[in-house]
């Protein structure tokens, strides 16, 4: 039950997940748009992609795989 995840971030992406929003790691991002990790993480710090963060802040970058479509 998402409503029990204490972690706001982690609630919102459980709760997309039930709904059947589906995420793609960073590797699985640049793998679709033909580019390097890397680049799929310039177009996120530089805000042009949105992404969640999972973890502890410092985890890693999920991607909605409909803004990826969309940006592409």
């Amino acid at each position: 039950d998402p409503g029990r995840i204490v972690d706001p971030a982690l609630r919102e992406w459980a709760v997309e997940v039930r709904a059947g929003v589906r995420f793609l790691t960073v590797g699985q991002a640049a793998w679709r748009a033909c580019v390097q990790p890397n680049t799929v993480n310039a177009w996120i710090d530089k805000g042009w992609l949105p992404a969640v963060r999972m973890g502890d802040g410092a985890g890693n970058r999920l991607v909605r795989a409909a803004d990826l479509a969309r940006f592409l």
